[in-house]
Formats: structure tokens, C-alpha cells, sequence
């Protein structure tokens, strides 16, 4: 009879352990599935951050294996674009093609529009970037077809000879908005910032705007 009563007891010792256990079991289940999703998010946040560290290394071979178009806007915590961070005119070059490639006709030029003219969080467009830190070489690839080079082309366009006209006026003051970071330096004034402190590769950059921006400066 006691040794009835032993297992009876053990029994049910053995069954409150797993009725214990149960719960604990079902809410580390329920902390699992409240989890899954952001573990998905950090894998494509992944990508785009191995596509963006390709870019900024000027990591080429890489970048022409890209297929997925939406890497083309990523942008890092800072809002740099790829064009903001692409070290060189070869990654810029690149880049650019890979956005012939993968955008297609309709929106290639969409795309490219909005690479040259978009501002990071310091108010820096892809130009401002590479002049303010002293990049030369990606200066005629990023100039041509910004907002900046066609308020200047209209600028001239419509000026006549030594007397400004309002329309003149007007462009110029679009040119000078949108030749400004956050901390109200122009393009013009950080090129020749670094062509006087020694890089003079910018030179040439701050003398194509005492020819066709003055007003910069």
C-alpha cells in the first residue's frame, strides 16, 4: 500500500514540474514569433548596408554583380545617397551605369536626377559632399545635369552683356540656394577653400566658377 501511495505521489510531483514549465515554455515561443519580423528587417537592412560599404570602398567588381534595383536609393544614417558616398569618378561611372542598367529607359533618368540633386541630413547634395571633403575628380560627372548647373546655364542665358536682367537676377539667387550646405558655404567658396590650402586639384573647379558663377563666391 505505501509503495502505492509513493508512486501516486511522485506522480503527481512530476506532473506540477511540467505544468510549471508550460507557461514559461509558451511565452519564450510567444517572444519568438514578436521578434521574427525585426530579424527579417535586419537581414534586408544587411544588404543594403553591404551595397553601401561596396560603394564607399569603390569596390567595383562588386558592384557590377547589383541586381536588385532598390539598392540603387539606399541611403545610410546620415541620408548620404550613393552618389554621396562613391569615393572617385570610376565608382560614380559605375554607378551610373548600373542605374542605365537596372532602372531602365522610363525611369533612368528619374533616378539619375534625383542622385545629383538630393541632400543628406547636412544639407550637402553629391557635389557640395566631394567638394567640401576635397574630392576633384567626380566634379564635371556630378555638376552635369544638377539643378546647380542649370540655374547657372540660365543665369548667363538670359543675361545680357554687363546689365542683369530680373530673370538673371532671379537665377542667380536659385544658383546661390542651391549651391549652399547647412552651414551656408557655397560650392564655390569650399573650393577655393582647399585650392588655397593646398589642394589644388580643386583649383580648377573654383576657377570654372569665377568664369561662370562669380556670384558664388
Amino acid at each position: 500500500m505505501k509503495k502505492i501511495l509513493w508512486v501516486l505521489l511522485l506522480g503527481m510531483c512530476v506532473g506540477a514540474v511540467y505544468a510549471t514549465e508550460a507557461p514559461e515554455s509558451g511565452r519564450r515561443g510567444q517572444m519568438l514569433l514578436k521578434y521574427a519580423p525585426k530579424n527579417v528587417q535586419v537581414t534586408k537592412t544587411s544588404a543594403a548596408d553591404e551595397f553601401l560599404k561596396a560603394v564607399r570602398q569603390g569596390n567595383l567588381e562588386y558592384l557590377l554583380k547589383v541586381t536588385d534595383k532598390d539598392l540603387l536609393t539606399a541611403h545610410d544614417k546620415f541620408g548620404n545617397n550613393i552618389f554621396h558616398l562613391a569615393p572617385d569618378a570610376a565608382t560614380v561611372q559605375t554607378l551610373a551605369g548600373l542605374v542605365r542598367e537596372l532602372a531602365g529607359e522610363d525611369d533612368m533618368l528619374s533616378v539619375l536626377s534625383q542622385l545629383r540633386n538630393e541632400r543628406n541630413q547636412f544639407g550637402e547634395t553629391p557635389l557640395l559632399r566631394h567638394v567640401n571633403i576635397g574630392i576633384a575628380d567626380t566634379f564635371e560627372l556630378l555638376y552635369k545635369g544638377s539643378q546647380l548647373a542649370a540655374d547657372v546655364r540660365q543665369a548667363r542665358l538670359v543675361n545680357k552683356g554687363d546689365a542683369l536682367i530680373p530673370t538673371a537676377i532671379v537665377f542667380q539667387g536659385t544658383a546661390i540656394a542651391h549651391s549652399k550646405d547647412n552651414s551656408g558655404r557655397t560650392v564655390a567658396q569650399a573650393a577655393l577653400t582647399h585650392c588655397q590650402t593646398g589642394n589644388t586639384s580643386l583649383c580648377r573647379v573654383a576657377e570654372t566658377f569665377q568664369t561662370e558663377a562669380p556670384y558664388l563666391f
